[in-house]
């Protein structure tokens, strides 16, 4: 509010009206200066130290309102609008000296204004306008609660569905993945040729485990070294089986490479679907898990396994970003999966927010666990814009979002709720940022009984 007063020549008025030493009060820290609803009929003026004022809201609890400082004044409401009942609670912050007058005091003449109104009628509408802007402050915190309430009772709401929704899945998904173990247990048996059944077992085994460049470049060995056809090269090249299951002779190569391919593409189907199964059983746990209250916790957790439930819900973001995955072996600790899951999915999430906010090449995310030092150690790295020096220290809080250079960092709970269920478990969060590298460090502290 001080900034309020700056284009103010005040320094008249206090000589004129704070000057007599016998009109000073002393504060203590935790000592008042004036309650709500009680009775005022001073102006005060702060001389040194800090106060803060509050306000009870309708629920009764007191909210805190404005912070005073050296300079600025107290009871300008009660004061001047002759209600003589002060509007707020102002308490001292730290020791503290304020002058005052009271409604008692003489006008002192001075420019041509004879009424005490008339001298402080600027910071009368200072201190007006510092009320409206607060006043507007407050609504639109008023505002983001309510959203940020409805959202709450949304999740609630699909928590207590995840329950269900997580057992009618696993009930499909487990349907499909007997039923794809047992086409691939008899299509093996169906099968009576040897090779067919090589190239079959190799597709079930591995799936379809080449990049489109890696079958380009095996196409162009193939076709060099056997002098067979582009259809026939492409066929072997797509199955990665090596150079001892082929045919031995380039005709038979051209004759049995497309009955051979079929064989193996049904086995790499049916290793698709098996690997899709597992993945909906990821996800439908991880629901399950997030649904369920964050309370218990269990004393044989993995985190790694925790990590891989959270990257199998972050499935569709990280669709077109290159995931690097480097989990070492680690003791088993106290925790609630669902709470370890949420820290990782924010942790994910905000990274894959820093790489789409400004399109970055190569998007990639690196994901590390390790144990040393009777802590697990988990981190996760972007290759995004990076975290302003500027803004880096506020990240941590409620509701923090801003827009740098065309950069939004809209990060809203998620980092706030990181932090806080890293610190129910004693651990620590760290940030290190720079342009192509930004690491969120993760450390939980692992008693010695558990290893």
């Amino acid at each position: 509010m001080k900034d309020f007063y700056q284009h103010l020549n005040l320094n008249v008025l206090i000589s004129a009206y704070f000057s007599d030493p016998e009109q000073r009060i002393n504060l203590e820290k935790g000592d008042y200066l004036m309650r709500e609803g009680d009775y005022n009929d001073r102006l005060f003026l702060v001389l040194k130290g800090s106060l803060s004022g509050y306000f009870n809201d309708p629920d009764g609890h007191s909210r805190f309102y404005f912070r005073l400082q050296s300079g600025m004044f107290a009871g300008v409401y009660s004061f001047f609008s002759q209600t003589f009942r002060s509007s707020t609670t102002i308490i001292a912050d730290e020791p503290a000296e304020v002058a005052f007058i009271d409604r008692s005091q003489k006008p002192v003449r001075l420019d041509k204004k004879e009424s005490i109104c008339e001298q402080f009628m600027p910071v009368v509408a200072a201190d007006l306008a510092h009320r409206q802007q607060l006043a507007q402050h407050i609504s639109f915190e008023k505002q983001q609660t309510l959203k940020k309430l409805i959202e709450t009772e949304k999740l609630a709401s699909l928590g207590q569905m995840a329950a269900g929704i997580s057992h009618e899945l696993n009930n499909a998904v487990a349907v499909l993945q007997r039923g794809s173990q047992w086409l691939s247990e008899n299509l093996a048996v169906l099968i009576q040729n040897e090779q067919q059944k090589q190239f079959f077992d190799a597709g079930n085994q591995h799936g379809r485990h080449l990049s489109t460049r890696d079958v380009r470049q095996r196409k162009r060995e193939l076709q060099q070294r056997f002098g067979i056809s582009d259809d026939a090269a492409e066929h072997f090249a797509e199955t990665g089986v090596p150079d001892d299951l082929l045919p031995k002779k380039p005709k038979e190569m051209e004759r049995d490479a497309a009955m051979l391919h079929h064989c193996w593409e049904i086995g790499a189907s049916l290793c698709g679907m098996r690997s899709a199964a597992n993945h909906a059983t990821y996800v439908s746990r991880s629901v399950k898990t997030l649904g369920a209250p964050h309370s218990y916790r269990r004393n044989d957790e993995d985190v790694n396994e925790s990590i891989r439930e959270g990257l199998a819900l972050m499935y569709s973001p990280l669709r077109k970003i290159n995931v690097i995955n480097d989990l070492k072996e680690l003791p088993l600790i106290t925790a609630n999966r669902g709470e370890l899951v949420q820290i990782w999915i924010n942790l994910i999430k905000n990274a894959c927010d820093s790489l789409f906010s400004d399109p970055t090449p190569n998007p990639r995310i690196a994901i590390r666990s390790s144990f040393s030092d009777n802590n697990i150690c988990v981190e996760v790295e972007d290759n995004g814009p990076g975290i302003p020096e500027d803004i880096r220290a506020n990240i941590f809080q409620p509701n923090f979002t801003t827009k740098v250079e065309g950069l939004s960092f809209g990060l809203g709970l998620g980092l706030t709720i990181v932090q806080r269920l890293v610190d129910s478990y004693s651990g620590k969060i760290s940030v290190t940022s720079k342009p192509g590298k930004t690491v969120f460090k993760i450390l939980l502290p692992v008693p010695e009984s558990n290893f």
